[in-house]
C-alpha cells in the first residue's frame, strides 16, 4: 500500500474588525473559526466574489478588513502573496 499524499488547498482568511461584514462573508461561503477568531474560506471563489470582497473591504476603511491567501498541507501553512 502507497503511503497517502497530503492534499494542498487554498483558503482565504479574512481578518480585521469582520463582525459587522459577517453577515456578508457568510453569504459567500465563509465560516467562523472560535479558536482563531477569523472567517476563513477553503477553497477558491469565483471573480466576482473578489470584486464583491474588494468592494466591502473599500466601503469599511474603519475596519480595517484584509484578505491573506495560504496554500495549506497538512498543518504547513504558506502565505500566498498577491
Amino acid at each position: 500500500m502507497e503511503p497517502a499524499t497530503e492534499e494542498t488547498r487554498i483558503v482565504i482568511v479574512a481578518i480585521g474588525r469582520t463582525y459587522s461584514v459577517k453577515d456578508e462573508l457568510r453569504s459567500l461561503g465563509f465560516k467562523w473559526n472560535q479558536q482563531n477568531k477569523v472567517w476563513y474560506h477553503a477553497g477558491g471563489l469565483p471573480p466576482e466574489h473578489y470584486e464583491f470582497l474588494t468592494g466591502l473591504r473599500n466601503a469599511h476603511p474603519r475596519l480595517d478588513i484584509s484578505f491573506r491567501h495560504f496554500e495549506v498541507t497538512g498543518n504547513n501553512w504558506n502565505e500566498i502573496r498577491q
